[in-house]
C-alpha cells in the first residue's frame, strides 16, 4: 500500500471490559515536513501502529515545554523496537485533530533545540487559531450540539 500525503482518517473500536464498547475517531493531518521525513524512516504499517496507539491513547506522548503544546512520542522501527527508534512530533488540537509535525530516527536527533521549539511554537499557534476556528464553524452549522460534534 502506497503511504499518501495529507489527511488521513481512522476509526478504532475499543473494547472497555466485556459489554461496553466505544468508537472514537481522530483525524490525523501530516505537514508536508512529516511526509518527507517519515516515508525515509518508517512503513506504512509502523504508521498505521502509531496512529491506532495514538487514537487510543491522544495525549500519550511527553508534553515538550516552550513549544505551545507539542507532544513527543516514541514510535517502533522495524529492528530497533521504541527506545531505539523514531521519535514523532504531533500536536493535539482537538479531540479529533491530530497534526504530525516532524520525524526523526532518535540516533539523529535526541531533543530539539531552542530554536526548533521557538519555531514550533508559531506553528502551534497557528494550528490553534485554526481548530478554534474549525470548532466554532462547526458550533454554527450544528448549534445543539455541544462542541460542534
Amino acid at each position: 500500500m502506497q503511504h499518501e500525503p495529507g489527511v488521513e482518517a481512522f476509526g478504532l473500536l475499543l473494547r472497555l471490559g466485556k459489554e461496553l464498547w466505544m468508537s472514537h475517531a481522530i483525524e490525523f493531518i501530516e505537514t508536508s515536513l512529516f511526509t518527507r521525513q517519515i516515508k525515509s524512516i518508517a512503513t506504512d504499517d509502523e504508521l498505521k501502529d502509531l496512529q491506532k496507539e495514538l487514537i487510543a491513547w491522544p495525549d500519550k506522548g511527553d508534553l515538550i515545554q516552550q513549544t505551545g503544546g507539542l507532544r513527543k512520542i516514541r514510535m517502533a522501527a522495524a529492528s530497533k523496537g521504541k527506545r531505539g527508534g523514531i521519535r514523532v512530533i504531533y500536536f493535539l488540537a482537538t479531540e479529533e485533530v491530530i497534526y504530525f509535525i516532524m520525524a526523526y530516527p532518535k540516533c539523529i536527533k535526541d531533543s530539539l533545540t531552542e530554536a526548533e521549539k521557538a519555531e514550533l511554537k508559531k506553528l502551534t499557534s497557528i494550528l490553534k487559531n485554526t481548530a478554534s476556528s474549525a470548532v466554532n464553524e462547526r458550533c454554527t452549522m450544528y448549534p445543539n450540539q455541544a462542541g460542534g460534534g
